[in-house]
């Protein structure tokens, strides 16, 4: 059994949101639910953890300043 660990937010709603990395696939999953203090500084650092290897993902870097165009052009 594969496990990855993410970030994923409860609103008050009592829902659950993550944000999956694209190799997820559908089916049906085993979830545990962590509770962290977000005063804690380890909550930012554990984020920054599991997030450091999209960051730095070279697959990642498909625009520049060069070849975008403005969200909202000038009018």
């Amino acid at each position: 059994m594969e496990k990855i660990e993410l970030a994923g937010t409860i609103d008050p709603a009592r829902g659950l949101s993550v944000d999956l990395p694209p190799n997820v696939k559908p089916g049906p999953v085993k979830v545990t639910v962590e509770w962290i203090d977000e005063d804690d500084q380890a909550w930012s650092k554990w984020v920054s953890d599991i997030w450091s290897s999209d960051w730095s993902d070279p697959r990642e870097d498909i625009y520049s300043l060069e070849d975008g165009k403005p969200i909202h052009e000038p009018r």
